[in-house]
């Protein structure tokens, strides 16, 4: 027997065309809302592999698209270009960027000072080890310029008594420089992990990294103006996602390292397992709580972030990359990551749960 809604009584027709009406407005309402995120084949973009991967980004109502980007430099002008809106660099090309096009530093990734190498041929090893400033001199040094790489490398020439102008510096990116050193071409290669991985595994010896040559390299999470501006409730469900994938790192570093390898093979780079666990174990974090005491400007003075970058931009401007230094609180900004942190006290319900997203009361 079929039921007509005309014969059903008024309360209940009532209350079925209120449902309707509910799930009609709500439909919209519901559906994902696009991000296009950017990155580089750098552990930095772990954990967005692993909120895409675990349906976090889903969780939040954000579906999440990648774009890859060999440096630093070429995602930035893509970025402005308006490729893609929020993402991971290095902070010499988050500087840049910040400077030339108010591209907003917004977080910081990893510090990589341990992870950026510089390394020789095995057979000049003994030379540079007996002299290492004679060694050194006139050398061409194969570099992706205006990177971390670029930072650590005039870090170390300076604690070996030397500049740029005592060495020949060769722009190339990170393949380019895996295939020179192969073809034995240059004489020293500036590496980021993974690459400086591959090189060793291709019996290329490590020389030095950013720890020794004295600098803080933290990596950088940015967001264009535009989308910035536009956006900024999006900006900070892409980081609420993403630092999930952070704690999940500190939670789980073996699992972790498995992604990472996962995710190096998807772009063509076999990593050993071996290499992403001591990757995933030497760099450190930010959960929210670090991210939001390193931002934190107390009393006027700037924050912890400000100072990397000012120090880094100081570095760049004796090396004549920056004509002065400029002021990094015009594009540095804790203003989407306080928004996140918002949300995450919002949705957590118990002291374990801010335990896990790292958030300190």
């Amino acid at each position: 027997m079929k039921t007509h809604l005309l014969t059903l009584p008024k309360k209940v027709v009532v209350l079925i065309a209120s449902i309707l009406l509910v799930v009609f407005m709500a439909g919209p309402a519901f559906s994902l809302e696009k991000i296009r995120v950017s990155h580089q084949p750098c552990k930095h973009a772990l954990p967005t592999v692993m909120a895409i991967e675990k349906g976090w980004f889903k969780e939040l109502g954000i579906e999440v698209s990648f774009h890859y980007f060999a440096a630093g430099m070429s995602q930035v002008e893509a970025g402005i270009a308006g490729e893609w809106d929020v993402g991971a660099m290095g902070t010499p090309p988050a500087l840049f960027g910040g400077v030339k096009y108010g591209l907003e530093t917004i977080g910081a990734s990893i510090t990589q000072e341990l992870i950026e190498w510089l390394l020789i041929k095995e057979k000049d090893q003994k030379a540079f080890k007996a002299n290492p400033k004679e060694w050194l001199k006139g050398k061409t040094i194969l570099v992706t310029t205006i990177s971390t790489g670029h930072y650590q490398l005039l870090g170390n020439l300076k604690n070996w008594g030397l500049s740029e102008k005592d060495v020949k510096i060769v722009h190339m990116g990170p393949a380019a420089i895996l295939s020179a050193f192969v073809a034995g071409e240059g004489d020293v290669y500036q590496a980021w992990a993974p690459w400086c991985y591959l090189l060793q595994s291709k019996g290329a010896v490590k020389i030095a990294d950013g720890a020794t040559g004295g600098i803080t390299i933290p990596g950088a999470l940015v967001a264009t103006p535009k989308f910035a501006k536009e956006r900024p409730d999006l900006v900070a469900k892409w980081l609420e996602g993403y630092l999930r994938g952070v704690l999940y790192e500190y939670q789980h570093p073996g699992e972790a390292a498995k992604y990472l390898q996962a995710y190096y093979k998807k772009l063509g780079l076999d990593i050993a397992y071996s290499s992403c666990l001591e990757e995933m174990r030497s760099e450190p974090k930010f959960p929210i709580y670090d991210q939001l005491r390193l931002m934190e400007r107390k009393d006027g003075q700037p924050s912890e972030m400000d100072q990397y970058i000012s120090d880094l931009a100081g570095f760049f401007v004796l090396q004549g990359k920056l004509k002065k230094a400029p002021d990094v609180t015009k594009f540095i900004t804790d203003k989407y990551m306080k928004i996140a942190a918002e949300n995450m006290e919002k949705t957590s319900i118990d002291e374990a749960k801010f335990k896990v997203f790292g958030i300190k009361k």
